[in-house]
């Protein structure tokens, strides 16, 4: 099973630094490569560790598609096998198609940490929590069900894991031809930012504008950057460029910037 495009597509990573430079254009352009060189390595380092976490699920996948039946003692073994092989991992789940398992109108186990950094594990069927089958809010069922592929979610915050961001990287698996149901990881995004080590201001998105990292602190509320940049056209205009996966520069009399966008 092909793992979809790299998460950096949705994670794209930008740069907005700001600070004092000379006049001369030689000392501009340097700057310029300089942050454009930090802004590579860093895209690098965040989609590395995501595809690494992304492979647990694909793995998942792999396996019940291979075995098929399981208990359900083993399928919460398996589920548990995937979180303790990474730390960044916060919970495993699976979704089965209605009858899907042991002939259930609906049946998803989930795996997840007693608290971020424990070891600790616990157990829940989601469907005894809401309807994943029917809901069109459940994201991590239905994308990868209607698009037929593995989807990594929009950042969202997770009230249950105590308020925090994470994102959840979902994979469709089938019996022969037919759907049997979706894998998924939830993976903290917090722990992601520590990667961050620089006085410049840096700003990560979401593929629709999210915030995911700011160095002043996410917006309260979570908002998209345009929302955020309302009635500042010059700020849209950055953040569309941005969006489109675009890199250039935006410069005043005695400050100047520059921001990239990268994809896998």
């Amino acid at each position: 099973m092909a793992m979809t495009v790299g998460p950096i597509a949705l994670i794209l990573l930008v740069i907005l630094g700001a600070y004092l430079v000379t006049s001369a254009e030689r000392a501009v352009a340097e700057s310029e490569r300089d942050i454009a060189d930090l802004v590579q390595s860093l895209a690098q380092r965040f989609d590395g560790e995501l595809q690494r976490v992304a492979q647990v699920a694909e793995q998942t996948a792999r396996t019940v598609t291979l075995l098929d039946e399981l208990s359900e003692a083993e399928i919460y073994g398996l589920l548990e096998n995937g979180v303790r092989q990474d730390p960044l991992i916060y919970g495993a789940a699976m979704g089965f198609v209605a009858g899907g398992f042991d002939g259930r109108g609906a049946f998803s186990p989930y795996v997840y940490r007693d608290g971020i950094e424990s070891s600790a594990l616990k157990r829940l069927d989601i469907a005894d929590a809401y309807d994943y089958l029917n809901d069109p809010d459940i994201r991590w069922w239905r994308d990868p069900v209607t698009q037929g592929r593995p989807v990594w979610s929009e950042p969202y915050f997770d009230e249950g894991a105590g308020n925090i961001m994470m994102s959840t990287y979902s994979v469709p698996f089938h019996v022969g031809e037919r759907l049997r149901g979706v894998t998924t990881i939830d993976i903290p995004l917090e722990p992601l930012q520590a990667f961050i080590g620089t006085d410049l201001n840096v700003v990560i998105l979401s593929a629709e504008g999210r915030y995911i990292h700011r160095a002043l602190g996410i917006p309260e509320g979570n908002p998209t950057v345009f929302e955020f940049a309302a009635g500042r056209q010059d700020l849209l205009a950055i953040a569309r460029q941005m969006l489109d996966r675009k890199a250039g520069t935006w410069s005043s009399t005695t400050r100047c910037g520059s921001w990239e966008a990268t994809r896998s």
